[in-house]
């Protein structure tokens, strides 16, 4: 039985043009099912008060339920890098430059919440409260050899 719901567990991309999903890749990962053996189940609810932001460069950074911000590529939707957060997000990660250096900022200020023990089931959240705050990556400088987009 699959315990997913693709319209909440998954980032997709569209081709508007052709008007067919380019590709849908899991968004973050389930504490609960992944204990049980699930691989690339995607977290419930995953992008559900989170969001994501879009590069010129055809990356597409999105937080997820599970704490953690995720780079994927926009052609493919591989999974270029993803990093642990010290506590939850809810909310849109920004981007800026300073300096001729681009950053990725995100609010991590919320329990991770996951599974039968997440708020939405109503159990409530196992996390700590309040550990996390302001979390900025500092994006790699682009070089003629290099492989980033």
């Amino acid at each position: 039985m699959d315990i997913r719901c693709d319209l909440y567990v998954n980032v997709m991309a569209y081709d508007l043009n052709q008007g067919v999903i380019k590709w849908k890749r899991a968004l973050g990962q389930d504490r609960d099912a992944t204990a049980a053996g699930a691989k690339d189940a995607g977290a419930p609810r995953g992008s559900q008060r989170n969001g994501m932001v879009v590069t010129s460069t055809g990356i597409v950074f999105s937080t997820a339920k599970d704490g953690h911000l995720y780079a994927f590529d926009a052609d493919d939707g591989k999974v270029l890098w993803s990093g642990e957060l010290p506590s939850g997000t809810e909310g849109l990660p920004m981007a800026y430059e300073s300096g001729g250096k681009h950053y990725i900022v995100v609010n991590a200020t919320t329990p991770v919440t996951s599974g039968l023990k997440s708020r939405e089931s109503g159990i409530g959240a196992v996390g700590p409260r309040n550990t996390g705050g302001y979390v900025v990556f500092a994006l790699p400088l682009r070089t003629s050899s290099s492989t980033v987009k």
